[in-house]
């Protein structure tokens, strides 16, 4: 059957949020340590963009962000120094992309390619 819905794009909506983030107690040196932040509304599927908003002068890296679990983000942790203890809390924008069809069909109903 095909469908009603106008083609405008493939997101429901795009916000923009402001999180505080806390770092894992320890991040050792070769290693990733994953924190989660509890953050109302968010879905599993969403996209997370990020970007950092406060200076850390501790050599911590966050690589990835993602939804883990319905109103929880997780951030992974790297540091490419000695191990950080003790790390301060950061602030970050964040940008939340929710896909249209996410709800029928999970992520495999995601375009694979733009023709």
């Amino acid at each position: 059957m095909p469908s009603s819905t106008l083609q405008r794009g493939n997101l429901l909506f795009d916000a923009m949020i402001q999180a505080t983030i806390t770092p894992p107690a320890t991040v050792t040196t070769a290693t990733t340590n994953q924190t989660t932040t509890t953050i109302p509304g968010l879905n599993v599927g969403d996209l997370i963009d990020w970007n950092q908003t406060t200076f850390s002068n501790v050599l911590l890296t966050v690589t990835n962000m993602f939804v883990s679990a319905p109103n929880t983000l997780t951030s992974t942790w790297t540091t490419e120094g000695t191990t950080v203890s003790g790390a301060a809390a950061c602030n970050f924008l964040l940008e939340v992309s929710r896909p249209e069809n996410y709800s029928l069909n999970g992520l495999a109903s995601l375009p694979t390619t733009i023709t």
